[in-house]
C-alpha cells in the first residue's frame, strides 16, 4: 500500500506527464509520422512545459528580485551549515614527502582550503561560470561534484 507521500509524487508526476501522453497519442498511431503533425506536436510541448528554475542557467539568480537574492544564499548556507559532514570526502593518506612539498609551495590561504566550510564552498561554487541554456545541468553536476562535493549532496535531495 502507498503512503499519502507516495501518492503526493504519483499525482505531481501524473500532472507533469499529462503534455507528454498527447504527444504521444500524437505521434505513436503512425508507423511514419508527417512533418504537419511535429510542429504541433512540438509547440504544445513548448506551451504547456514551464522552464524549471531549479537548474544551473539559473545560478546567478537572475529570475529573483535582487532583495530575494542574499536569501536564497543564505538558505543554502544555513543548509550546508545544518550538516556540513554530509558530503565531505573522505581523507585519503598521501605520503609524507607528498605533504611536505605541496605545504612547502602553497601559500597559507591554500593551507586552509580543506577547512573552509559552507561559505568557501558556496563561493567556489558562485565563481563558476553559467552554463547556456541548452547545457544540460546533470551533466555539469556529474563533471562538476568533485569541485563541489557538499553542494552536489544539496543538489541530489
Amino acid at each position: 500500500m502507498l503512503t499519502t507521500a507516495e501518492w503526493d509524487r504519483l499525482q505531481r508526476l501524473e500532472t507533469l506527464l499529462k503534455p507528454c501522453r498527447y504527444v504521444t497519442e500524437l505521434l505513436g498511431g503512425e508507423t511514419f509520422v508527417s512533418c504537419s503533425i511535429v510542429l504541433p506536436a512540438l509547440s504544445h510541448l513548448t506551451h504547456t512545459i514551464k522552464v524549471s528554475d531549479d537548474d544551473m542557467a539559473y545560478v546567478d539568480l537572475k529570475c529573483l528580485p535582487r532583495g530575494e537574492r542574499g536569501q536564497v544564499w543564505t538558505s543554502i548556507e544555513a543548509l550546508l551549515r545544518k550538516d556540513p559532514d554530509r558530503a565531505a570526502p573522505e581523507p585519503t593518506e598521501e605520503p609524507a614527502r607528498k605533504k611536505s612539498l605541496l605545504r612547502f609551495h602553497s601559500d597559507s590561504e591554500l593551507e586552509d582550503e580543506d577547512e573552509e566550510g559552507p561559505n568557501g564552498a558556496l563561493t567556489r561554487y558562485r565563481a563558476e561560470s553559467t552554463i547556456s541554456e541548452t547545457d544540460c545541468p546533470l551533466q555539469w553536476w556529474s563533471t562538476h561534484e568533485g569541485a563541489h562535493p557538499q553542494l552536489s549532496s544539496l543538489t541530489r535531495k
